[in-house]
């Protein structure tokens, strides 16, 4: 029990430092959209589409990481992909409260269990046996995938009453998404002598 308890002290310590720096380069790239866009409306958009990328960005390395190793990434990634989309959910409020516009009642829902699925999973990852939060990890990446698809596509379709993501960049967005569900599939179907396992 104290080998598991020294064990998890860096690990807890790491996680905290790569959440940290995953959120202060967040905030240091919204930081920047605004400082280098002056209109203030146009500015918070440009914030919330430049932060909403470097989320995809560490979605697609742990997404990637999963689908290649047959494993579940460390917790710090998964830390420092929630600490990010976190201070983008910020400037999402940001840039919607001064317009008065709230995501519809499913699109809100889908969005509020997406969040709390990023943010629990750190913390889940200590708590459960290897082989059932590599279960997990199954309906966390298909989920969170899913919620991306569901952000870019009314983008690229041009469905939405105010957009803050070019249609272009939408269907480009898309098509790296199908890339990363491409690489989960022959990742995971791929043939293998051993059983996969979870990194503790």
């Amino acid at each position: 029990m104290s080998g598991g308890s020294a064990d998890s002290t860096p690990r807890a310590r790491s996680t905290l430092w790569w959440s940290i720096g995953a959120a202060l380069a967040a905030g240091a790239i919204g930081g920047l959209s605004i400082a280098l866009v002056g209109e203030d409306r146009a500015a918070f958009a440009a914030a919330t589409r430049n932060t909403g990328r470097w989320s995809l960005a560490l979605f697609s390395a742990l997404s990637i990481s999963w689908s290649v190793t047959r494993r579940v990434p460390s917790v710090a990634g998964f830390g420092a992909f929630a600490a990010a989309h976190v201070v983008h959910l910020g400037f999402i409020v940001s840039y919607l409260t001064p317009l008065g516009l709230w995501p519809a009642g499913s699109r809100l829902a889908g969005g509020i269990l997406g969040y709390a699925l990023l943010v629990s999973f750190p913390f889940l990852h200590g708590f459960v046996s290897p082989r059932n939060r590599l279960r997990l990890s199954f309906f966390y990446f298909g989920y969170l995938w899913l919620v991306f698809v569901l952000t870019y596509l009314p983008r690229a379709l041009g469905t939405l009453p105010i957009a803050t993501t070019d249609p272009r960049w939408a269907w480009a967005s898309l098509g790296w998404l199908g890339v990363l569900f491409g690489s989960a599939l022959i990742g995971w179907l791929r043939p293998t002598r051993g059983v996969p396992s979870a990194r503790p």
